[in-house]
Formats: C-alpha cells, sequence, structure tokens
C-alpha cells in the first residue's frame, strides 16, 4: 500500500519532477541486488560511467587493489543478511584511469524473500581532497618528527664535541652519530693538508690512506673550491674493495676556512634518501668543531714531537715509530739503522760560536730529511747525533743513503760564517733476517760510528765489513 508524504513541501517536491536530479547530485544511489537495476548519482557519471555500466562485477572491478578485499567483505554481509548497514572509505578508477577517494554510507530498506536486498539505498562523498590534506599533514608531521630526531642528535653530537674527551675519540663518535642522520653505508672524514687530505676516521668501512694534492679526485678538488656540497648518483665509487653507487660530498667550514670534507656513501643508486643534502649540512657544521679540535690537537702533538732547532722528531717519537716498525710483522727481508755525528763540533761552537753551530746542526738535519723516504725514520738522538731507520734498506742501499748524507753535509756553505765547514761520520747497522732488537742495533751503529771517527772521520762504516758496498 503505497502511502503520500504527509508534510505538503515534500508532496509538492515529488510533483516538481526534479527529485531524481536532485537526489543524484547530492550524491545518493539506488540499487536491486536482486534485479541489477540501479540509479547511478551524479558522481559516478562524472567519472565517467553510466546506470548500466554500474553493475557489481564493473564496480568492484574500479576498486582499488588495496582496497579491493575490504570492500568486498562488506559488501558479501550485505548481501547474505548479516549486516544491513554500510560504511567505507575506498578509492576507485575513472575513465581517466585516475583513482578517486569516496567515502559510501548505504542501508538495505528492503530484502527479497530469500534475504537478498532489493531496495539498498546509499550515499557517496567523493573525498579526493580531503584524503589528500591529510596525507599532507601526516608527511609534514612525518617531517617535523625526522627533524627534531635529527636535532635530537646534532644535539647529542654537539655534546660529544664538548664533553673534553681525546678530539680523536670525538671524531670516532661524532662518526657514529651521523648513522641517525643520514642513511649511509660508509662515512669518511677528510682533513685538507698541506700534502692533499688525510682520512681522519670512518664509519662503516677502513679508514683510508691519505690522498696526495697531485691524485685529490675531481670531486673532491670543486668542493673544496666551490666550498658547495656535491651529489652523485649512479656513478660507481670505489673505496677500498667496496663499490658505492650514491654519493655526498660536504664541505666542512669553520670561520672561512674549509678545514676538510665528510664523504657519505650509499652502495645502492639513491640510497642516502631525496633529503640527505639539508641534514648532512647541519651535521658538517657540528663536524667541524671535532675537526677543528682534531686538528689543532694533532698540531700540537706534532711539534711537541719535534726538537726544536732541527724540527727533526724527538728521541722519543722515534723510539715509539721504530720499535712498531719492529716489533710488527716482519714485511722486509732487510733494513738498516743509522748513527750519525758532526765531526769536530765542540771545536766549531767555540770557533764560530753557538749560534752558528745551531745554524749548522738544523742545516745537517736539513739535509738528512731530504736524502730520505717518506717511510724512513730520522730524529735528533741527543746533542749533534742523529739516528735513522731505513726500512727495507740492505747495506747496499744503506750504504748510498748515508754517503748521500755524508756529501750533502760537506757541501754545506753558511754566508753568515763563511770559513765554518761541516763534515759527519756515520755508521750503518745492516739487519737481514736478523735481530729486530731496537736497542741492540742502535748500539752496534753507534759502535760502527765510533769506528769512522777512530778512522778519521767524514766517512762511512757498515757494521758488518762483509756487507757490499757497490
Amino acid at each position: 500500500m503505497n502511502q503520500k508524504p504527509s508534510d505538503p513541501l515534500i508532496l509538492r517536491l515529488i510533483q516538481s519532477g526534479k527529485l531524481e536530479y536532485i537526489l543524484k547530485g547530492a550524491g545518493i544511489f539506488l540499487r536491486d541486488y536482486s534485479t541489477g537495476q540501479g540509479m547511478c548519482n551524479t558522481l559516478w557519471k562524472e567519472c565517467g560511467y553510466g546506470e548500466s555500466e554500474m553493475t557489481r562485477e564493473r564496480w568492484i572491478e574500479l576498486l582499488h587493489p588495496e582496497d579491493r578485499a575490504r570492500v568486498v567483505e562488506a559488501v558479501g554481509l550485505l548481501q547474505t543478511g548479516k549486516a544491513d548497514f554500510f560504511s567505507e572509505e575506498y578509492r576507485f578508477r575513472d575513465v581517466r584511469d585516475r583513482y578517486r577517494w569516496v567515502r559510501s554510507r548505504a542501508i538495505v530498506l528492503e530484502r527479497t524473500a530469500e534475504g537478498v536486498p532489493s531496495l539498498y539505498l546509499g550515499i557517496d562523498n567523493e573525498i579526493t581532497d580531503l584524503m589528500a590534506r591529510i596525507e599532507a599533514e601526516r608527511t609534514e608531521r612525518e617531517e617535523m618528527e625526522r627533524r627534531y630526531l635529527e636535532a635530537e642528535a646534532l644535539r647529542q653530537a654537539s655534546t660529544v664535541i664538548t664533553a673534553g674527551v681525546n678530539p680523536g675519540e670525538s671524531i670516532g663518535r661524532i662518526l657514529a652519530q651521523s648513522a641517525g642522520i643520514v642513511s649511509a653505508d660508509a662515512v669518511f672524514i677528510w682533513a685538507v693538508t698541506e700534502d692533499g687530505l688525510d682520512c681522519m676516521g670512518a664509519r662503516g668501512a677502513d679508514s683510508l690512506p691519505p690522498i696526495p694534492q697531485d691524485r685529490m679526485p675531481r670531486t673532491f678538488a670543486w668542493v673544496l673550491q666551490e666550498r658547495r656540497p656535491r651529489r652523485t648518483f649512479g656513478r660507481p665509487i670505489s673505496r677500498g674493495d667496496v663499490i658505492y653507487r650514491d654519493s655526498l660530498y660536504m664541505p666542512i667550514v669553520s670561520r672561512g676556512r674549509v678545514l676538510g670534507i665528510l664523504e657519505f656513501l650509499g652502495k645502492e643508486p639513491r640510497a642516502l634518501g631525496r633529503r640527505a643534502e639539508g641534514p648532512a649540512a647541519v651535521f658538517a657544521d657540528s663536524a667541524a668543531v671535532a675537526l677543528e679540535n682534531a686538528l689543532e690537537f694533532r698540531k700540537l702533538d706534532r711539534e711537541a714531537g719535534l726538537d726544536w732547532l732541527t724540527n727533526l722528531p724527538t728521541r722519543r717519537r722515534f723510539d715509539f715509530r721504530a720499535r712498531a716498525y719492529l716489533e710488527g710483522p716482519a714485511e722486509d727481508t732487510c733494513f738498516c739503522v743509522v748513527m750519525m755525528d758532526l765531526d769536530r763540533f765542540k771545536a766549531v761552537n767555540d770557533t764560530f760560536g753557538h749560534k752558528a753551530g745551531d745554524q749548522g746542526l738544523a742545516a745537517a738535519a736539513r739535509v738528512c730529511r731530504e736524502a730520505l723516504r717518506s717511510t724512513d725514520l730520522v730524529c735528533r738522538y741527543g746533542g749533534e747525533e742523529i739516528a735513522l731507520l731505513l726500512p727495507g734498506a740492505d747495506g747496499k742501499a744503506g750504504h748510498a743513503v748515508a754517503e748521500r748524507i755524508r756529501t750533502g753535509v760537506e757541501a754545506l756553505r753558511f754566508p753568515d760564517y763563511p770559513e765554518m765547514r761541516l763534515t759527519v761520520s756515520l755508521g750503518v747497522r745492516v739487519s737481514c733476517g736478523g735481530t729486530r732488537d731496537l736497542s741492540v742495533l742502535l748500539a752496534e751503529s753507534d759502535q760502527a760510528l765510533y769506528r769512522a771517527k777512530a778512522e778519521g772521520r767524514n766517512r762511512v762504516i757498515l757494521s758488518d765489513p762483509e756487507a757490499p758496498t757497490d
């Protein structure tokens, strides 16, 4: 039995013939699952679909794959009579293959004797813009959380720097802190030196040897010159035995001076993430404090280990490095220990004055430095004595180095003291598979030195008379 609306305004609305358009425009839809009939709302038509296309099978096919199972399950509850209400938010694909977000609410008004919904009414509202705003807010919130964590990590890193620990240890702790700031597989801190770059520390990889100025990679040179970061993607970069395909280089600057470079490396392209530059730049500011402290500490340590007059390492430093070599793996078949002494140096001081003697000793030390390789060790052993250790040198090589020093000192001239001449005597102790006791080696090279003095000075004597000299 049909009932007429009691409200005259509703009756007038029905009689106007516009109710269908109003319902469709408001997002209302009707469906009869028993016959397949349906009234499609304006939203679906705006998306390019008509009432004949909105069968259950077609509608389900348009759902986003991530939403389909959930929505199908909810519709199934309606069809089986286990639920009369439907409330879901989902995405569906329009005719232009763009996914739109919809909030759908519906109720079953009638069912057949079998329980199939025969009058199913609902309303669809597009919420694509709303979901975009929610996603943007979520992304912004995550970004704020990320920045907070970065700031906290940087605060901790700064605390480490000012904690009063050894600057070298600060470098290590700073590198450990970098793990929470940039997702790099390896991080290196490089310090600018007169000769090129020194690796001050590494995380995720072994520390690397220094890079000479003439072999500096172009990327490093560009960052140092431009004082700007540089990012490369995909280009293979070798560090040791590992290949990296994403890299970021940040200049470390303090008080207008470039101290070094922070190198972040990832094994996969874009492994460092899209926003790595910002956190890395802030981190570089913190690292600058640690690096500056470490460089200053190293400078003071080096100066403390250098003799003020000759600029040669002190005996203490020589002993430390020489023992480290001699007590380490025996990689060299031969090596030489050399003792050198200026001849009649007291007479030089007495004749020309101690200032002239200091100048002569400093000049002799300079001859020694120029005659040696970077791997050789040298020190002012005491007074006018200089000690040397020549790794990998046999008797012939050791004698050649000593002779080069002898002739170099003999050729020295002093404009302030034109009459002053210097000569030196040298004793060379060769060891090829023999003792590696530093005390024994120094004593025996000293004995060879005294022989050189006894035989007339200004000469080189090998502690083993059988060792070849030519």
